[in-house]
């Protein structure tokens, strides 16, 4: 049912204090991911209609964030990445920034295991980026 225009949304206040004042730390980087950008693509059809403030968009995105971080962590797939290095002998970019690591790798080969007996087919690609959060800082 349609809430009245101006109606607060308190909940998604809680949600948001409640994320910020956590002391598991959720990032944001999934909100980049296609998923994530048609969830943002959807509130903001959805905001003019129902009159969502930007409280209640936040809400709703920081749910995704824990929903993503807490999904991800569940997962039992292991991912084995080569990178060559270059032919001056320098190792693939990479940087960290407030724990949050960022790897560059060009001609990659990524391999993922199911953990299952079957071999697991082995994948070039071409430029790779991974986005990975320091679990020793949360």
């Amino acid at each position: 049912e349609r809430e009245p225009k101006g109606a607060a949304a308190p909940q998604s206040t809680a949600v948001v204090n409640k994320i910020m004042s956590s002391e598991k730390r959720y990032y944001q980087i999934y909100r980049g991911t296609t998923l994530g950008e048609s969830l943002k693509e959807a509130l903001a059809e959805v905001a003019p209609k129902y009159d969502l403030g930007a409280e209640t968009t936040e809400g709703v995105l920081a749910q995704f964030d824990i929903c993503m971080t807490n999904t991800m962590e569940q997962l039992t797939n292991s991912v084995t990445i080569t990178a060559p290095t270059d032919p001056s002998g320098k190792y693939p970019i990479y940087r960290n920034v407030d724990g949050v690591w960022t790897f560059v790798a060009k001609n990659a080969q990524l391999c993922v295991d199911d953990a299952t007996d079957s071999v697991a087919p082995l994948v070039t690609i071409p430029m790779l980026k991974v986005v990975a959060c320091d679990a020793s800082k949360r």
